[in-house]
């Protein structure tokens, strides 16, 4: 039989072992704890345009879904970098304005550093660009979408507004196309592809010889192109016959 004195020896024992257990249990915890603590990340990016042309100084906005406090703006440089410093993973939208380009809006999810983010955006003439083509290939939608959102970047802008009476002309809306034409001529009465393309349109379209002679001869007023005057000519005696 064990004396009080073993048995007091074998309970100090115990207990030590138990505090031993404890704290390393504590330091695994801690361990782990750290492990789940979610880091920083730092968020760059680019932005290019629609011919891969850096764009600097645009501004940047970036908002939290999760964390409507959280807002931070930077500008991009003339290399058309940008950095956000370090933020939290997570869900973000980017938004973002520069003058003649359209604005953008991006929706995304932020994992670590690897992440690198590249934004294009178009100008005004690059969307005109896509419209002509799409025109070409008689994707009248397409090319309306183009037209509009152009539109939207340089309201009633000269290039704009003759595309748009281009699109009217192929899809066969021809007085549509003059009036916008003619709103043209107001703005610039010395534009020679507005005059040539009322004249066209008068001639071929509305068979309207009078009315194209008249536009052809305000042609010919800013411009010595032989082919116009030949085709006032032919307008010319066509009318005595």
């Amino acid at each position: 039989m064990k004396s009080k004195k073993d048995l007091f020896a074998g309970l100090l024992h115990t207990a030590k072992i138990f505090i031993v257990l404890a704290f390393v249990f504590s330091l695994v915890s801690c361990k782990s704890a750290k492990k789940n603590v979610v880091q920083k990340q730092v968020l760059r990016g680019m932005i290019y345009d629609w011919a891969n042309t850096p764009i600097g100084s645009v501004e940047l906005t970036l908002t939290s879904s999760t964390d409507s406090k959280f807002s931070k703006t930077v500008f991009s440089d003339m290399t058309g970098r940008f950095d956000f410093g370090y933020i939290l993973p997570g869900s973000y939208t980017l938004t973002g304005y520069v003058a003649d380009y359209e604005d953008i809006y991006e929706n995304f999810n932020f994992i670590d550093s690897r992440q690198i983010l590249y934004i294009r955006t178009a100008s005004n003439t690059q969307l005109l660009e896509k419209a002509y083509e799409a025109l070409g290939e008689n994707k009248f939608d397409e090319a309306e979408s183009y037209i509009k959102r152009a539109n939207e970047l340089k309201h009633s802008d000269m290039k704009t507004l003759f595309y748009e009476a281009l699109l009217n002309f192929e899809k066969g809306n021809f007085d549509n196309a003059l009036r916008i034409l003619s709103l043209l001529e107001k703005k610039d009465a010395s534009n020679i592809a507005v005059l040539i393309f009322a004249a066209d349109i008068y001639q071929y379209e509305k068979k309207d010889s009078i009315t194209a002679l008249k536009y052809l001869k305000k042609a010919a007023l800013f411009s010595d192109d032989s082919e116009i005057q030949k085709r006032i000519k032919i307008l010319e005696n066509e009318g005595e016959k």
